[in-house]
């Protein structure tokens, strides 16, 4: 059986957003980056939420290959290669991840 890591960004009183979807709080740094990057690295399926899905889906297709933007979310943007939503029951229907790895 395979690992299961969760990553997410809280404020301490339990927030993920602020009013109108606000991400402004978040300190996205080279140091949170270079996190992210070694974490992307070893993951073999990312699952994001249907709200932080719409959010991100315009941003790192550009990302990847905007070279005004940094280094550190270029590499993000790769590695997270966000082109499409699963529909309903499409994860079930999978089988293996990307690496091949069943499960």
């Amino acid at each position: 059986m395979r690992n299961i890591h969760l990553f997410v960004t809280l404020s301490l009183d339990g927030y993920f957003e602020g009013p109108n979807h606000d991400l402004s709080w978040h300190n996205v740094d080279h140091e949170f980056n270079k996190f992210a990057i070694e974490q992307l690295r070893e993951t073999g399926l990312i699952l994001f939420g249907r709200r932080t899905y719409q959010l991100m889906e315009g941003f790192w297709p550009k990302a990847a290959v905007d070279l005004g933007t940094s280094r550190d979310n270029r590499e993000v943007a790769r590695l997270i290669n966000i082109e499409r939503c699963p529909g309903d029951g499409e994860l079930e229907e999978r089988q293996t991840s990307p690496q091949g790895r069943s499960g």
